[in-house]
């Protein structure tokens, strides 16, 4: 396991993902300390602790959108974004 000095200035030249990450996973932090010191949401604290997560959550929907509830739910929301383009272009 690697020294960590949250106080040097090393770490503040850290990117904040990085800095969260060390925070929670070395330090003791938990995951509302890391929300109340770095005004992130809790999905984004999330992504900040398991960077695969996104990836995981990615392929998931590109999964589903293969399904026929998918190709049935992207066709509706397609359709409704035509008719938006279609009232904005008659006003």
């Amino acid at each position: 396991m690697m020294h960590i000095d949250p106080a040097s200035p090393a770490f503040e030249r850290l990117p904040r993902r990085k800095q969260g990450f060390i925070l929670v996973t070395h330090c003791g932090w938990t995951i509302e300390a890391l929300m109340d010191e770095y005004g992130i949401s809790e999905f984004t604290a999330g992504l900040w602790l398991d960077p695969d997560r996104y990836e995981r959550r990615l392929a998931s929907k590109k999964a589903y959108r293969k399904t026929p509830k998918g190709r049935a739910m992207d066709r509706a929301c397609d359709a409704r974004y035509r008719a938006r383009l279609k009232a904005k272009e008659a006003a």
